[in-house]
């Protein structure tokens, strides 16, 4: 196959999986709240841009790598999700290397330490993958491991302990979104919810901190609960997603 014609087959393949798998709007979105949700009172808004594109852009690239090992357990639990026809696997493979290794570049280039940092994360997650990847739980858990290492990144490496359980948030705040994912809501599914939607807005808020805005606190990490149990099943699972971010800023703020 020629050069030309290498590159029109690749970029047919990626331009196809980025329209069923990767929406703009969609992950844009998600990107724009996960930086929300790493914002601090350090932060100037010059660094806001920076962290949203590190975020999108990983987000993207980790989307790859997750597709690439599900794709096996997809064809049996979701037959009717055909984002990489058979005849492409080992194409879409291939690019979703090279994807990794440019990205990985890039990173080294804007910062060692972020760089490795991914790296190890990278190579934690294809290690899970390779010996979980006909777990079907596990294959939905390991995807989120992710967040709070991204969410960590933005926070510039904090290893304070406000930083570290406010990275560790999105990893329970991304929890309730996949389990809720194209499932009607019985009593057991919303205790598990409720549960963690309290253990998210804990680790966000942290009431035990600042002490002064303790009863504001409280009714912030009420929020959550609240606007789950209204009778809008349909965004129930964006909610949270939705609202946790917000909040923070407001904690922020107040």
């Amino acid at each position: 196959m020629a050069t030309l014609e290498r590159f029109n087959y690749y970029s047919k393949i990626i331009l196809q999986y980025i329209s069923t798998r990767f929406g703009i709007v969609k992950f844009t979105g998600f990107a724009i709240l996960l930086t929300m949700l790493g914002a601090d009172k350090l932060n100037e808004m010059k660094f806001f841009l920076g962290n949203f594109l590190f975020i999108l852009v990983s987000l993207f690239v980790f989307r790859l790598l997750d597709d690439v090992w599900s794709y096996n357990l997809d064809k049996i639990n979701h037959p009717n999700r055909i984002y990489i026809p058979n005849k492409n696997i080992g194409s879409f493979i291939l690019i979703t290397i090279i994807v990794a290794i440019l990205y990985q570049i890039i990173l080294f280039f804007i910062s060692t330490y972020l760089g490795f940092t991914i790296l190890f994360l990278l190579l934690i997650s294809n290690f899970l993958y390779s010996i979980f990847y006909r777990n079907k739980n596990l294959m939905t858990i390991i995807p989120l491991i992710k967040y709070p290492v991204l969410l960590w990144c933005i926070l510039r490496f904090d290893i304070s302990t406000d930083a570290i359980l406010l990275s560790s948030s999105a990893f329970f705040m991304m929890l309730v979104f996949d389990i809720n994912e194209d499932k009607p809501v019985n009593k057991n599914r919303l205790l598990i919810t409720t549960i963690l939607l309290f253990v998210t807005g804990f680790l966000m808020i942290q009431p035990w901190n600042e002490n002064e805005n303790l009863l504001v606190k409280a009714i912030l990490l009420l929020v959550p609960f609240i606007i789950f149990i209204l009778p809008v099943s349909r965004f129930q699972r964006i909610f949270p997603v939705l609202i946790f971010p917000a909040l923070h800023v407001i904690d922020l703020i107040i």
